[in-house]
């Protein structure tokens, strides 16, 4: 298997394995609008070069080896779309990855 894209599955499976399994802190109980939830993100690939993790296009995790990740952050609940790009090239080059993922109010991720 080429090693970009065995990075880019490593990648994947670890955003799956952030996003869904949600630690609940507090539930909701009115239909209020969107509230804050809270987002972790990391590089988990040995293989991966170092990356850029981007929500909603704004930079939540810069040039994370592997290893590294954020201190959970505070987005808008609902759905956030996730970019990963290689920490060396230009944002404007295609990510690794990228998906969207529905993030409830006041759950962490």
């Amino acid at each position: 298997m080429p090693k970009k894209l065995q990075t880019a599955l490593w990648v994947i499976a670890i955003l799956v394995a952030l996003t869904a399994i949600p630690v609940l802190v507090v539930m909701a109980q009115d239909a209020t609008p969107a509230g804050t939830a809270y987002v972790m993100v990391g590089n988990f690939s040995p293989d991966s070069p170092a990356v850029d993790i981007y929500i909603n296009g704004t930079l939540i995790g810069d040039n994370l080896s592997f290893s590294q990740a954020t201190f959970p952050v505070g987005v808008t609940a609902g759905d956030i779309f996730i970019a990963v790009h290689d920490a060396s090239k230009p944002v404007t080059d295609p990510p690794i990855v990228d998906g969207y993922k529905s993030v409830e109010e006041n759950n962490y991720y």
